[in-house]
């Protein structure tokens, strides 16, 4: 039992349950109901189980109307105890204090994996003091169109960072802190499966934090952004799928984000295999992942072949990049070298899912990019879409900043490269383009890096596409 559990509190009412799981019952749900009276003032449940061989067991808390948490690991050294406590001013991590309603509450034992039997015990400890009134409401985001600047430009951050609340090591604090230092505009902590994280949000006002979750499922991971609420990621439970996820998403308020498609899980699969997902419903993919690891180096590569595909098919994703910061002892502070930027109205939740949306994104490890074209006096930014009547010249203007090194510009059409232009360094480009427009398609640049290893992933920018449409008059 943690620090957080030792509290002196009158003797608890307890409910205990135990039983043994087998191969057959791996990916489902079963559920513990218990019953929690008035003057409840602390839950406490802790799930002890065998997780050799290879094992893995969740574990979940619901109240009779809301999602209350996730269960973290006792300790580094206990992989196979998980707790969860909550209480009207404090949870453990992973879990949101507030208010405990007498009813039916349900704890959740979620079987990812079980390769043979697995025994578990688990344990609910009630706390009750009769004369303690509960009067500390959940509280949610409710700043979804507050501007923290009025200002139209470019703005940069990070979409994919994980806290303790999850699988992370440091706070929201902490992280919050880091994002101060490297200036960034607006951060997203994505924890799994969790909300827990925004409790804390409130007490920022000079960036922009988006609540988000990593839905994080068998089949694959993504961020459901600027959403209001949690979102239920248990797919197959009640014969939920990924496209009940993303309608959820949308719902909510929120945009759906495909992460990593294509890193490897833990089985050696490809992580996103959902063959029942309408594209059209899914605003965006993240095409690059903390390329510092080299595991990433092919994966990324992938995920942006895969863009590539989903683009020729019609479908318009924005593509955005994430670190997937868990740590900041494991890869050193990267906070901050993985940067979208993303142009808005403003700098408020509401502009800067806009802007996400209508592909107004571009993706760096360093250098500033500017892609437009003009045709016919009006200027065209990324995601923006052409629509010509017959075959026309447009122009493209091209610019890239702030290069430390000698790197390779690529134009790029429909997936492949169709021009090349050196970048020497230290050198500020300004490139106008003339094209002849024959055909429907989608133009973007990439800036690579021209001497790598092998084993490297030579990209250090990416755009968003110009789109060309062909109409029929």
């Amino acid at each position: 039992m943690s620090d957080l559990a030792h509290i002196a509190e009158s003797s608890p009412v307890v409910y205990h349950f135990q039983g043994v799981l087998s191969t057959r019952d791996r990916k489902k749900y079963f559920q513990f109901p218990f019953e929690v009276k008035e003057g409840a003032t602390k839950i406490y449940v802790h799930l002890q189980y065998n997780k050799e061989p290879k094992n893995m067991l969740y574990l979940q808390l619901y109240d009779y109307r809301r999602f209350r948490g996730i269960g973290k690991y006792t300790a580094n050294d206990k992989r196979n105890e998980i707790e969860i406590v909550v209480a009207p001013t404090y949870a453990s991590p992973g879990a949101i204090f507030g208010n405990i309603p007498k009813g039916r509450w349900i704890a959740e034992i979620d079987s990812m994996e079980v390769f043979a039997i697995c025994k578990y015990h688990l344990n609910i400890e009630v706390y009750y003091d009769n004369d303690i009134i509960n009067r500390f409401a959940i509280k949610k985001p409710t700043q979804k169109k507050h501007v923290l600047y009025n200002e139209k430009k470019w703005y940069k951050g990070d979409l994919h960072i994980h806290s303790e609340e999850s699988d992370g090591k440091e706070s929201v604090k902490e992280i919050v802190k880091e994002a101060r230092e490297q200036q960034l505009d607006f951060i997203a902590i994505t924890d799994h499966n969790t909300i827990s994280g925004w409790q804390y949000y409130k007490r920022y006002k000079d960036i922009l934090l988006i609540p988000g979750v990593e839905v994080t499922t068998p089949g694959g991971h993504a961020n459901a952004l600027g959403i209001d609420d949690w979102i239920d990621w248990r797919v197959g439970y009640r014969n939920r799928t990924m496209q009940d996820i993303i309608k959820d998403t949308r719902n909510k308020g929120g945009i759906f984000c495909i992460n990593h498609p294509r890193s490897l899980n833990h089985n050696g699969q490809v992580s996103w295999n959902f063959q029942d997902v309408d594209y059209g419903q899914v605003d965006a993919i993240e095409i690059w992942n903390a390329p510092w690891l080299l595991k990433n180096t092919r994966t990324n590569e992938m995920a942006r072949s895969l863009w590539n595909d989903l683009l020729n098919k019609g479908y318009r994703l924005t593509a955005v990049a994430g670190s997937d910061l868990h740590s900041f002892d494991q890869h050193g502070k990267k906070l901050g070298k993985l940067l979208n930027y993303i142009f808005c109205e403003n700098l408020s939740q509401e502009a800067l899912l806009q802007g996400i949306k209508r592909g107004r994104v571009y993706m760096t490890t360093g250098p500033k990019l500017k892609f437009e074209a003009l045709y016919e006096g009006k200027i065209y930014m990324m995601g923006d879409a052409i629509v010509f009547s017959k075959s026309q010249t447009l122009e493209f203007h091209i610019g890239v900043v702030h290069q430390e090194d000698a790197l390779e510009l690529r134009l790029i059409k429909d997936g492949y490269i169709i021009k090349r232009y050196p970048c020497p360094p230290g050198e500020k480009i300004n490139l106008y383009i003339e094209k002849s427009i024959h055909d429907a398609g989608w133009y973007r640049i990439e800036l690579h890096q021209k001497i790598t290893d092998d084993e490297e992933d030579s990209l250090t920018a990416i755009t968003n596409p110009i789109y060309i449409a062909l109409s029929s008059q």
